[in-house]
């Protein structure tokens, strides 16, 4: 369904994403995987339309989004949702009315219902009254979430929107996240620098270093491999990381 083809953007002198390349299957899901500055949001930014690269192209259903250094299709018509870091929530409205914002266009009793849908979805129906800035970080996200996959969309980008949680929220979150993704067909991408929540994820890899690709694949099968140094050292350390945080806990 996605096709990202030799993507390339710069900053100045700085190569941002270098020749990088993969493809999405239908309901399919990947984690960007990488350190800090190594691309990853930007990646995310020209799939979403945020960003012209400078060469290569970015498709949809073989339809061309992004290519020849332009926007084809601007990113309000390619039904993608996006949930970054901070939850972005409105902070007039209460939780249900978050979650419904993005329905406006819908028939007000398909708008109701998909609103109760994933409020439920979301265990959010005990604070659907409650003012946003009365919840804690993982309720706010829980929003976010709701709010982006009742739209529905073909595509949920998520830009590091568990970074900010403890671990254990964050475990409970990525749980629910894949079991929702997986009952609606929603192919998504997850950004982040955490080893850990990529194998909570449960989804493929695109390591991502200095804008370029050394590895894409199941962490298992990259970690066996031996090929790359950098890449192994990078996983077995952050996979370290995470058991040596949670034998602390």
């Amino acid at each position: 369904m996605l096709e990202v083809d030799s993507v390339s953007l710069r900053a100045g002198e700085r190569d941002l994403l270098s020749q990088v390349s993969f493809r999405m299957s239908t309901g399919g899901s990947l984690a960007l995987l990488g350190p800090s500055g190594s691309g990853k949001t930007t990646l995310l930014r020209v799939i979403m339309g945020f960003e012209v690269p400078d060469a290569g192209t970015v498709s949809w259903q073989d339809r061309t989004l992004t290519g020849s250094n332009r926007i084809a299709v601007p990113t309000e018509q390619r039904q993608f949702g996006m949930v970054f870091q901070e939850a972005a929530l409105f902070p007039h409205l209460n939780v249900s009315e978050n979650v419904a914002f993005g329905l406006n266009r819908l028939p007000d009793e398909e708008r109701r219902a998909r609103t109760r849908e994933w409020l439920a979805r979301m265990r959010l129906e005990p604070i659907k009254r409650r003012p946003v800035q009365a919840l804690s970080g993982g309720e706010r996200q829980r929003v976010a979430l709701a709010r982006a996959l009742a739209a529905r969309p073909n595509l949920l980008l998520l830009d590091e929107p568990f970074s900010n949680l403890d671990r254990l929220v964050r475990g409970e979150l990525l749980e629910e996240l894949r079991t929702a993704l997986a009952e609606t067909g929603t192919a998504s991408i997850l950004v982040t620098h955490d080893v850990r929540d990529a194998v909570d994820f449960g989804a493929n890899v695109l390591l991502l270093s200095a804008g370029r690709v050394p590895r894409q694949g199941r962490l298992a099968d990259i970690l066996d491999d031996g090929s790359d140094n950098w890449a192994q050292l990078f996983i077995s350390t952050g996979l370290g990381q995470a058991e040596q945080r949670a034998t602390t806990l």
